[in-house]
């Protein structure tokens, strides 16, 4: 779900025909980039940017929704692929920034390597829970330091605090799909206004909790036409407050539907495509037949 099994240690780098023209000098043809800040329910989601041609006829947009890390470089980059082939691409972007998980905690899940020492005097500083007083008991941070896959006895910190911070950002979005719909939404409607984008004809792609995403779009009866998700669950329950680290671990439905969820009002009309591997833990058998009923 949440990427290769060991730190590559590759920094992720654009491709150059995905790099775009500054606007101020783009002639007709090339590739533009804008910055797309929504603001709703009282926050202003800064990292939001819109690909397209210059020149071009308007077009359809397509909606690029991030994984469980929240939008970064690699979405952005996704929604200029989209620009190069006919589309307008918008890169989404959801999560809330903390102090514990700014924007470019999303890219970086390795580095700053520590052994239990270094593992508790980080998680005091920087209180990736963002607990009252930063309150960690010894015992706490050794089990969770234990169960951490190390090498030479070290853990890298910084993969600790992203998992944390982007796990943390996902279950609140996951425990208020009203608001969740509702920002998605935003983003859609201001789209349809832009003068690159043909208003009223969009669709949406999104990889793990994109996946998600999208489908909650069709939930919702967004206008969307077509949507592609990607190793996305087939349901939208956070994981559970025993183990909110554990994606495995989810609310059960019927909790969810006493808790948390809120009428659908589906988009029939939408062309629906989804692509999970037959092993995939994340999509059991029992979700898939939830869902098809």
């Amino acid at each position: 779900m949440c990427g290769q099994d060991k730190p590559s240690g590759a920094e992720y780098r654009t491709q150059g025909c995905f790099k775009p023209v500054d606007k101020a000098v783009a002639k007709n043809g090339d590739l533009v980039v804008e910055e797309f800040p929504i603001s709703f329910d009282g926050y202003d989601y800064i990292h939001g940017r819109i690909a397209y041609i210059v020149g071009s006829a308007p077009a359809p947009v397509i909606l690029v929704h991030h994984n469980y890390a929240g939008l970064k470089q690699f979405d952005i980059d996704q929604a200029c692929f989209f620009a190069k082939v006919g589309y307008v691409g918008l890169a989404v972007d959801l999560y809330k920034e903390t102090a514990a998980f700014t924007y470019k905690d999303r890219s970086v899940n390795y580095g700053h390597p520590v052994d239990l020492e270094g593992f508790c005097a980080a998680a005091r500083e920087d209180n990736p829970m963002e607990r009252e007083n930063s309150q960690y008991s010894d015992e706490e941070l050794r089990v969770f330091f234990d169960a951490v896959p190390k090498a030479d006895g070290k853990v890298h910190w910084q993969g600790i605090k992203h998992f944390i911070g982007a796990f943390r950002q996902m279950n609140a979005l996951l425990r208020a799909p009203g608001k969740w719909r509702g920002l998605m939404d935003a983003f859609l409607q201001k789209a349809f206004a832009h003068p690159a984008v043909k208003s009223g004809y969009a669709g949406a792609i999104g990889y793990c909790l994109g996946g998600q995403s999208c489908l909650e779009q069709v939930r919702a009866g967004q206008q969307v036409q077509a949507i592609c998700s990607l190793h996305g669950l087939l349901h939208s329950r956070p994981t559970t407050e025993a183990e909110p680290l554990n994606s495995l671990k989810r609310m059960s439905r019927e909790d969810y539907a006493r808790e948390l969820a809120i009428p659908n009002t589906y988009n029939t009309d939408c062309r629906v495509l989804i692509q999970n591997g037959a092993a995939d833990q994340e999509v059991p058998s029992d979700t898939v037949v939830d869902f098809m009923q």
